[in-house]
């Protein structure tokens, strides 16, 4: 959930910052240096910068899960990899280009085996997963990424892993920087920063309450109702409209390399068991080729939503609009006001839909709408005309119908679902003069 995207330059500026304070470390040294020497020096310790951040993305942070969304992580993701794409192959041209770079140390071992780490990581991007390097384009290369895109990625974020620490130590073996020690305070900093939070997430991905997998069962074309069970009385840390993420384990062996959304719904607790729908935008590769009954289940969470401390105000009323299965992380954020924050500001839900054979989860939202007062839900078909529901689409006209513009400076409104009707509703909004501070989008 994010307003306005206002995160999506947070781990850029962050990487810029580093490259720069590191650089301005070595140039610090007395010895001058010809263009070809910062060619070199530059380009090793931006890879190095970009491998650092790489692997800080890749960790399951819940704080950046909440700041940035996932679409602008893989854009970032995929600026990172053309980015190291580029400099890899300056250092590797300015390497031929200095001889006496190359000489017979445990430094330069470690610098071979780097490079070819390196080029590995980029050929892997390429070749295995070109979604995040956003070059796919042709059929084969999207059915090899299709195909082989979770396994790989587990071993290039593994890949990713190995080349940081062997780069590290090739680093910090160069006699230019090891003898600075401006710039080995600043490397010995952010790696042990970033480094420590991989390898602590990593063991805490493995060291998590584990619950079974008992059933699965597709409801959409993205989203799965898991019921899993506990034997470990773990339940008591989840309420009804926690958002969290999940990772399948195969005896000692994590399954999913990217860990999955998943939102808890009101009926979600029975005795030792945990009910939630999780989100995969290729539910074919996980559920249907992957996982078994009896894989346990590990939960990452549960993770609180950017917008919660806003969107809490008791003075301020909520509109959610939501698209087809969008519904399932508008549903979690209403439950997380209803029912831990006891919000009593008013909240209505905007539900539209093709037809009405698409309709579920009304036994939910009569209950809500039965439970609390101050909610309310309606619901639009876009091709079907019904006495029961509204018709039409969300658009300029109908939002001038059910919104009082003499309100809109104390309404916050949240819009989920596909990535064009959020920005259309979100354009709507804007034209109608909402304060886009009010605005929240969630793809």
């Amino acid at each position: 959930m994010t307003h306005k995207n206002r995160y999506q330059w947070f781990l850029p500026i962050i990487t810029v910052f580093m490259f720069i304070t590191l650089f301005a470390a070595v140039l610090r040294q007395s010895n001058p240096l010809t263009m070809v020497e910062i060619l070199a020096l530059t380009s090793g310790i931006y890879s190095y910068v970009l491998l650092l951040m790489i692997a800080f993305l890749s960790t399951p942070l819940k704080w950046l899960r909440k700041k940035i969304t996932e679409e602008h992580q893989k854009d970032i993701l995929t600026g990172f990899f053309v980015l190291l794409f580029v400099f890899v192959a300056i250092h590797l041209l300015t390497r031929l280009a200095i001889p006496t770079l190359i000489i017979d140390s445990i430094s330069s071992i470690l610098g071979y085996i780097s490079l070819v780490l390196l080029v590995t990581i980029v050929l892997l991007t390429i070749i295995f997963s070109p979604q995040s390097f956003g070059i796919a384009r042709n059929k084969l290369k999207k059915i090899t990424a299709s195909r082989f895109s979770h396994f790989i990625n587990l071993w290039m974020s593994r890949v990713v892993v190995i080349a940081t620490l062997v780069a590290y130590f090739h680093i910090t073996l160069i006699p230019l920087y090891n003898q600075n020690n401006l710039f080995m305070t600043f490397i010995n900093l952010y790696s042990l920063i970033i480094l420590g939070v991989y390898a602590f997430k990593t063991f805490q991905s493995y060291t998590s309450p584990k619950y079974k997998l008992i059933d699965s069962t597709r409801i959409t074309a993205q989203h799965y109702l898991i019921t899993t069970q506990s034997n470990d009385a773990q339940l008591n840390q989840y309420q009804p409209g926690d958002i969290f993420n999940i990772r399948f384990k195969q005896g000692n062996k994590i399954i999913t390399d990217n860990p999955l959304k998943a939102y808890t719904l009101p009926d979600s607790f029975a005795g030792n068991q945990l009910r939630f729908v999780v989100k995969d935008s290729t539910p074919e590769q996980v559920f249907q080729n992957n996982i078994s009954q009896g894989d346990n289940v590990i939960l990452e969470g549960p993770n609180q939503n950017e917008a919660r401390n806003i969107l809490k105000n008791q003075a301020r009323s909520l509109y959610l609009f939501t698209a087809g299965s969008g519904i399932f992380s508008g549903l979690s954020l209403i439950q997380q006001l209803l029912y831990q924050e006891k919000s009593e500001q008013p909240i209505t839900l905007i539900w539209s839909l093709t037809s009405e054979e698409d309709i579920y989860l009304l036994d939910i939202l009569n209950t809500l709408k039965e439970t609390f007062l101050n909610f309310n839900y309606r619901i639009i078909l876009t091709n079907e005309k019904t006495t029961q529901y509204d018709y039409g689409f969300i658009d300029a006209t109908y939002l001038e119908q059910l919104l009082n513009n003499n309100d809109l400076d104390t309404t916050s409104f949240i819009i989920s679902g596909p990535k064009t009707f959020v920005q259309a509703t979100e354009t709507f909004l804007q034209q109608m003069n909402v304060p886009e501070k009010h605005i929240f989008t969630e793809y």
